[in-house]
């Protein structure tokens, strides 16, 4: 018998006793993968990657923390996906772990540069409303990481 198989790079995360990944590569490997077989292994390391944080997103991921975020991933945008590892999108972000208090705090801001899409019942993403198609405009989306930032130290 053949093996076949799908690799999908994420981060398993436990959260209320539960194992999950927040990476939507993952969802989407595990479907096509199904729609062509049956059954699959699943094989998940133990120590996940650490990567390094960008650093135009670094001030907005220690500002969330400060704030009580328990933040996953995050990116400064990019505008050359063809070139760049998976996970980059052409606009800034972070994503965390969904908190009672997380989105009060995020709403008291009434930001309209911002908005907070909620990846799965634990998980949620803080992104830029605007996504960028040239390097200006990523440009313009990276000066709004300092507004911001400055809003949450205030």
């Amino acid at each position: 018998m053949d093996t076949v198989g799908i690799e999908v790079e994420g981060i398993l995360h436990e959260v209320d006793g539960r194992l999950f990944m927040d990476d939507v590569a993952v969802a989407e490997a595990v479907q096509q993968f199904l729609s062509s077989y049956q059954t699959f292994k699943l094989i998940i390391p133990m120590q996940p990657p650490t990567y390094p944080i960008d650093e135009k997103i670094a001030p907005l991921v220690s500002a969330l923390q400060a704030h009580g975020f328990e933040t996953l991933s995050s990116c400064q945008g990019h505008i050359d996906l063809e070139h760049i590892p998976e996970g980059r999108l052409p606009y800034p972000y972070v994503s965390y772990y969904r908190g009672a208090g997380n989105r009060t705090i995020l709403n008291s801001f009434g930001n309209d540069k911002w908005e907070v899409i909620r990846l799965s019942r634990y998980v949620a993403r803080l992104q830029t409303k605007d996504k960028a198609e040239t390097e200006e405009q990523l440009i313009v989306l990276q000066q709004e990481i300092v507004k911001l930032v400055k809003q949450l130290e205030a």
